[in-house]
């Protein structure tokens, strides 16, 4: 009888155990099982770049394009015949967005049809995206901060808000599944939120969905930005893992020229 109690209060224990994950889990615990859900960290670790073909959907129009990322918040975006508020195609036009970790440029675009800088507020946007894993695969990183805000429910989905506070003084909440443990939802605010864009500032906030197995980590096929004004969707239809991309695929030309002067 004295053995048979020992067990049942052991299993007890695990049971009790596991509610109490279930209902009060740690950050930590959170994002532990985030990684495991995405892959581990050593199949993350053996994804250096990326390629993605797709759709690019603004404004009601669809647009073909191919994407291109690699680490340290590296990335290009062609995307063909691209009109400004995507109000009709161009067609012979590619619009180039790419960022080399720290600067951001743009091509073909009405406002800049020769390779230009974004401004200081664009480029820290474009950064903070262009991260290639997200904030939460390094969680004990140079400085940031995590803490596990609570539970929120969205869409029908019960998710845990993180919020991960830069070193940079940039904030993000991000909010994973409490079913699969995959990032559903990323909402990102700059350092400096006050007096931008006519002194109202929009959380920058993304979707993803559709998650699918590309060398060996779990990424997401469908993500939506939405945006002041509009929202704008990437839908794609196949991934390339590791493909040979040079440095100079994301770097301004030589030639780029200054960020355009605010417009009034």
């Amino acid at each position: 009888m004295k053995k048979t109690s020992i067990l049942v209060s052991a299993l007890g224990a695990l049971v009790l155990a596991h509610d109490a994950f279930a209902q009060t889990p740690t950050v930590d615990d959170v994002i532990a099982r985030h990684v495991q859900a995405i892959g581990g960290r050593e199949k993350v670790a053996s994804l250096r770049t990326l390629t993605k073909k797709g759709t690019y959907v603004y404004n009601g129009l669809e647009f073909a394009m191919v994407a291109h990322h690699a680490r340290d918040a590296k990335s290009r975006e062609e995307i063909a015949g691209l009109s400004h508020w995507a109000t009709k195609p161009r067609p012979g036009i590619t619009v180039v967005r790419a960022v080399d970790g720290q600067k951001a440029w743009i091509s073909g675009h009405e406002r800049a049809m020769e390779p230009t800088l974004l401004n200081d507020e664009e480029t820290s946007d474009a950064v903070l995206v262009a991260d290639f894993d997200g904030p939460l695969l390094d969680a004990a990183g140079a400085g940031d901060k995590f803490e596990l805000v609570g539970r929120v429910t969205d869409e029908g989905q019960d998710l845990f808000q993180i919020r991960v506070t830069r070193a940079s003084g940039a904030i993000e909440d991000v909010y994973i599944s409490s079913a699969d443990y995959l990032t559903k939802r990323r909402d990102l605010t700059p350092k400096k939120a006050e007096g931008r864009r006519g002194g109202f500032q929009k959380p920058l906030v993304i979707h993803y969905d559709d998650y699918r197995v590309v060398g060996g980590v779990r990424l997401p096929f469908s993500i939506q930005i939405d945006e002041l004004l509009f929202s704008r969707e990437y839908r794609f239809d196949s991934m390339e893992a590791n493909p040979p991309l040079a440095d100079t695929l994301f770097s301004p030309p030589a030639d780029v020229k200054p960020p355009a002067p605010p417009r009034p």
